[in-house]
């Protein structure tokens, strides 16, 4: 169940949110609607979750071996949604796989970009910025550095990853709200003698404001 809150969100028995800040919310609310998720339904899948059982052991396994025979088992479930490879894009659906603790090495996730597979592992199954960063790879975001540093960039979800529940509420830097196209109307080039109204991405909605007021510049 907490897994579950943590991707889709939900309600308890009382119908109180019990999980605010999720993936789909954090996608919907960064995106203005423009990027929404729904559970996937099918025999044995409960608001979009389902346990698989796999042959051996998770302790001392290499995690690809544990990843390629969790999403073979789902193929095999699931052959009209599920295809191909985990790093191809010839499916509408996107799988998240969560891997029990033990694997070999100390990772924390993974995505292939332009895929619909990203691998968490053990505790990072709950990190709502985890789930952004690699989810942003299957959309084909790479990631943001600073420096030297691949995962620099703190002011976006495509830099670092925290291992937190419910924080930090971020988005996507400048350049990757770009690239995505989320804001494209409140978006411009900007030009060595142009002159532009810029806001923040919060007043993206902003009703007082005119068509002249930007976003993102490039």
């Amino acid at each position: 169940d907490q897994l579950r809150a943590n991707v889709f969100g939900g309600a308890d028995d009382n119908g109180d949110n019990v999980d605010n800040v999720n993936l789909l919310e954090r996608y919907d609310s960064c995106s203005y609607g423009k990027a929404t998720f729904e559970a996937f339904e099918g025999k044995g899948v409960v608001n979009g979750v389902i346990a698989i059982k796999v042959t051996g052991a998770a302790d001392g396994t290499d995690r690809r071996d544990i990843e390629l025979a969790a999403f073979n088992e789902l193929k095999a479930m699931f052959p009209d949604d599920i295809k191909a490879s985990p790093w191809s894009s010839d499916s509408d659906t996107y799988i998240m796989l969560m891997i029990p603790p033990g694997t070999a090495g100390g990772w924390i996730a993974y995505a292939y970009a332009n895929g619909k597979v990203s691998v968490y592992n053990n505790n990072w199954s709950r990190s709502v910025s985890a789930h952004m960063h690699e989810l942003g790879h299957n959309l084909g975001l790479a990631h943001s550095g600073e420096g030297t540093n691949d995962y620099g960039d703190t002011s976006g979800m495509m830099g670092a990853s925290y291992n937190k529940d419910d924080s930090p509420e971020m988005c996507f830097n400048a350049a990757k709200s770009w690239q995505l196209g989320w804001y494209h109307d409140r978006a411009a080039t900007a030009e060595p003698t142009s002159v532009h109204k810029l806001v923040g991405i919060a007043d993206y909605k902003n009703s007082n404001l005119d068509a002249d007021h930007k976003v993102i510049l490039k």
